[in-house]
């Protein structure tokens, strides 16, 4: 939300660099916080100094720095005071796991900086291999699709393989944001499948294959007779939804974990019944999406996130009672948030 915020002001004014203050602390914290989910080499990365129009002039420039030159200013900063909380990860990364590590060695946020710019240098190699591999392998791209030669794929050296898959698929979505090690090797193990199949990814992308070619698409190709579905699941439970090949898992939790993409939600169980239904939309369907005060038509709300006509039919939506509660892979209702008040947490999963 605050990218996007930029963005509009940006293009409002006219500038063409947006210039955020991240510095060499933010970067060791999200590289330990990256090891600790899992990461590849790209995420090891850190913050890059700059993408698209966003840049980063204080990268390499410590926190301890930055506020030594504030305070020989006589400047006052504004301080969020969630900053010290340690119920968010990279809070205890910071006040915790960091100064752990000091322990064996005072010097440790330098060295992991200094490891950090040498897996760019790394990184940027194998990217340079992967986009000359993907050249390569395109039979066919335009629109929201990309078709590839999967002979052409396996030809290639196994670690440039998964890069030359990442660039495929951020063609096509736009971005990397919530694909994970796992949706990769997804893929790549069913290179070799003689049948037809399908994956799904984040985003709305979908990977099929077969006949030596790897189709990425945004679009899933479904047949049309298809019917509209209704399901009753229990809370907790799990239900098959057939007609779009998904599951919908509904598990109660102790907390919040830090891996929130657009197929896992986060609700407060005390505001649901016993059971759920997932169904797909029909006329009339209104919900509050996250982070808005004011309802808003399911139709409407697709048409702003540029959902494919074809596809809004086979999104799941869950509801409690006669209320949305998520949209599948999209957004939660404002209404069923976790709060600081919040009990007992249920959360939402598609498979």
């Amino acid at each position: 939300m605050r990218y996007s915020f930029f963005q509009r002001l940006a293009k409002q004014i006219g500038a063409h660099k947006i210039a955020v203050g991240h510095n060499a602390d933010d970067n060791v914290e999200t590289f330990l916080m990256r090891i600790l989910r899992g990461s590849g080499i790209k995420g090891l990365c850190g913050i890059p100094p700059k993408r698209g129009n966003i840049i980063r002039p204080m990268i390499k420039i410590w926190r301890r720095e930055i506020e030594d030159y504030v305070g020989s200013l006589k400047l006052v900063p504004r301080r969020d005071h969630t900053n010290y909380e340690s119920r968010f990860t990279r809070n205890r990364v910071r006040l915790k796991l960091i100064p752990q590590l000091k322990i064996y060695n005072l010097n440790i946020k330098e060295i992991i900086l200094q490891t950090i710019l040498l897996l760019t240098e790394d990184s940027n190699y194998l990217e340079t291999r992967a986009e000359d591999a993907l050249e390569r392998a395109i039979i066919e791209e335009g629109g929201c699709e990309i078709k590839l030669d999967t002979e052409k794929i396996r030809r290639v050296d196994e670690p440039i393989q998964g890069h030359l898959l990442r660039k495929a698929i951020e063609r096509v979505k736009g971005n990397l944001q919530e694909l994970t090690f796992r949706h990769v090797r997804d893929v790549l193990a069913k290179l070799d499948a003689s049948e037809k199949w399908e994956l799904h990814l984040p985003g709305g992308i979908f990977a099929m294959g077969g006949r030596r070619e790897l189709v990425i698409s945004r679009e899933k190709k479904v047949p049309a007779d298809q019917k509209s579905f209704n399901y009753v699941v229990l809370v907790p439970g799990e239900v098959h939804i057939k007609e779009i090949n998904r599951k919908l898992r509904v598990a109660p939790v102790e907390e919040m974990k830090n891996d929130h993409n657009a197929q896992t939600a986060y609700i407060d169980a005390s505001l649901l019944g016993k059971n759920l239904v997932v169904r797909n939309r029909v006329e009339g369907d209104r919900f509050v999406p996250f982070g808005m005060r004011g309802s808003k038509k399911l139709q409407d709300f697709f048409v702003d996130e540029k959902v494919p006509a074809a596809m809004r039919d086979y999104i799941p939506v869950v509801e409690s009672g006669s209320r949305l509660v998520w949209i599948g892979g999209y957004r939660l209702d404002d209404r069923f948030k976790v709060t600081r008040n919040t009990k007992k947490i249920i959360r939402l999963e598609l498979l």
